[in-house]
């Protein structure tokens, strides 16, 4: 089987891959011209983190890789690995890439169009690609399954839902590329050990689309998937997911919960985050999972620079007038991306190792949101402690790395460390680009439920958005 895989389906793989890379890169050395329609210039939302402009129709490139891996194993040599089935999946996911692509460009499609318009592609796939779920394997919500308008409701709201998770998560650096990654290798080897060569090979043409556009969205990002791509991911997803169950009865119907398991997460906890707020749940914050991970890194980040430099003006023969301030840092956005790959790869790969086990599934699942609980609880918990750091580009004095609410004593420093400490920093007198701040004062900084204040911090990457 394996080898019949890499006989037939190693070139839709390959086309895949070429097709994606090259789309990308000419999305991005023709920037110049399309960057006025394309540019993601909603700055001013709390989880835009980038600084720079940056197209953000990068999922035109994974879409035309699939389609050009999906063309390349439909027109092989006595291919059977890409079935009807497959061409109403993708039937069904073109208007909601279309929709999420209008929204990259026009950025006024209302987010209630965008849910019409991932319900009426849930509806073709269904339709087309025969993916209804028609059962659970728990006998209480079996009961409603057994009605079967009811059960493509149930689907179509699972498919709408992935599809905004994969949304919500695209926050960093190839975050949304790497997550994806890692969900569709766990559907893959799930379908070979079953046999399944045709969702494995589809699993495989998705990757190898996502892996030609991740080197122009991490570690550096020079192309954004958009919510078109975001879109696009999360919906093939939720497809394959329901594929897999569809034609494999071995495979539990829970285990989408920890193949998607970051996403979901991520989602739930958002909407019950916002609801506590009382704000909508379409509001964006900068409350997320990995904006919080991307803000502790930063810190640390921060601090090292800081006393970096106290230590280098310190030494014998450094001219105190050429190093009159400080070097910049590199913002976390890209390096925070690991962090989050590594924890959906947890349940990813224990899912896999479960796949046929209902009770596993739920447990699995349930272990994991109660690790990013405790997760999130100790990130908000510094991101509300935030740390008070007082600097004087002068004399390079760093103090005051103590939790805030604190007030160094005057007395307990020298005079002139006293009096910088306690000046107001002039508002004609911003830092410039690519040094570290004058002054971070922590009675400014939101919550983490409001933009950060570094978040577009001193030589930071360009980002994705959140």
């Amino acid at each position: 089987m394996f080898a019949e895989l890499l006989t037939v389906g190693l070139l839709p793989l390959l086309a895949a891959f070429l097709v994606s890379l090259t789309v990308g890169w000419l999305l991005v050395i023709s920037s110049r011209w399309h960057l006025r329609h394309t540019d993601d210039h909603q700055s001013y939302l709390p989880q835009k983190i980038h600084l720079g402009a940056v197209p953000r129709i990068g999922g035109a490139a994974i879409v035309l890789g699939v389609m050009a891996g999906g063309y390349a194993a439909v027109s092989g040599v006595d291919s059977p690995l890409f079935g009807p089935r497959a061409l109403g999946l993708l039937l069904g996911v073109l208007p909601v890439f279309l929709i999420g692509l209008a929204e990259d460009v026009f950025k006024q499609v209302r987010p209630a169009y965008r849910l019409l318009g991932m319900a009426f592609g849930a509806l073709i796939a269904i339709q087309y690609a025969n993916i209804v779920l028609l059962q659970t394997r728990v006998p209480v919500i079996d009961a409603l399954f057994a009605f079967y308008g009811v059960a493509i409701a149930l689907t179509v709201f699972g498919i709408v839902g992935i599809t905004n998770a994969f949304n919500i998560i695209d926050g960093l650096n190839g975050l949304l590329g790497g997550i994806t990654l890692i969900t569709l290798t766990g559907i893959a080897v799930v379908a070979w050990h079953l046999g399944d060569m045709k969702v494995e090979l589809m699993a495989g043409i998705i990757a190898a689309a996502t892996l030609g556009f991740l080197p122009f969205n991490w570690p550096r990002a020079r192309l954004f998937a958009g919510d078109g791509g975001a879109y696009f991911l999360g919906f093939m997803v939720a497809g394959l997911l329901l594929l897999l169950v569809a034609r494999n009865s071995a495979v539990s119907p829970w285990f989408g919960l920890t193949a998607a398991a970051l996403p979901l997460c991520e989602t739930l906890h958002s909407i019950w985050r916002r609801r506590r707020r009382r704000v909508a749940t379409t509001e964006p914050d900068f409350g997320h999972l990995h904006q919080l991970v991307r803000e502790r890194m930063l810190r640390a980040r921060m601090l090292v620079a800081l006393r970096a430099y106290r230590v280098t003006r310190a030494l014998p023969g450094v001219d105190r007038r050429a190093t009159a301030r400080a070097p910049g840092f590199r913002s976390p956005n890209g390096s925070a991306s690991p962090w989050l790959w590594g924890l959906h790869a947890i349940a990813v790969v224990l899912g896999a190792a479960f796949y046929h086990n209902t009770v596993a599934q739920m447990l699995l699942f349930a272990g994991f949101v109660l690790a990013y609980r405790l997760i999130y609880m100790r990130l908000e918990r510094f991101s509300r402690q935030r740390s008070m750091i007082q600097y004087d580009q002068q004399t390079g004095a760093v103090w005051g790395l103590r939790k805030w609410p604190y007030t160094p004593a005057p007395a307990a420093r020298a005079p002139q460390a006293a009096a910088a400490a306690t000046a107001a920093v002039p508002r004609s007198s911003p830092p410039q680009a690519g040094r570290a701040p004058a002054q971070l004062d922590p009675t400014s900084a939101p919550s983490p439920a409001a933009p950060s204040a570094e978040r577009s911090g001193p030589g930071s990457n360009k980002s994705t958005r959140g």
